[in-house]
């Protein structure tokens, strides 16, 4: 819908989408959506290899909740004013993702979880790098 939009909407004699600017925020999008994806995918695989995925999966919850909202925020600037329309089905992607973002738990939640997996897990990083560099020091 957006790369449509963008070629067949013109602006001084040429479509947007030949405007960098737009052409980045498309970019933009597409990439936030496939690294959500992978990010639920490997969220997906921990727990069918029964791991404790709870870190994984609260990370790509608070990635996909955000994305969302940038990549909804984007659509809307490049439609203009026609997103705020009920003709729109932007204007009712806004409205959900807003309220998903509400029902699906306050990604502060999710940060919280996240960061308490990853605090761990960079500290025994630390920790081993640390104990790498000084044993190279010393020989």
């Amino acid at each position: 819908m957006l790369v449509d939009y963008s070629k067949q909407r013109s602006t001084f004699g040429q479509p947007i989408a030949d405007r960098q600017a737009i052409q980045w925020m498309i970019a933009d999008a597409a990439v936030e959506i496939q690294a959500t994806k992978w990010l639920a995918f490997h969220a997906a695989w921990q727990a069918d290899q029964g791991r404790d995925n709870r870190h994984e999966a609260s990370m790509a919850k608070l990635f996909g909740s955000n994305m969302v909202n940038r990549v909804v925020d984007r659509v809307m600037q490049i439609h203009g004013g026609m997103d705020y329309t009920k003709e729109m089905p932007i204007e009712r992607w806004y409205r959900d993702m807003r309220v998903t973002r509400i029902n699906e738990g306050k990604p502060l939640c999710f940060i919280h979880l996240a960061t308490k997996a990853s605090t761990s897990s960079t500290h025994r990083l630390v920790q081993q790098t640390a104990i790498s560099s000084d044993r190279e020091m010393i020989s």
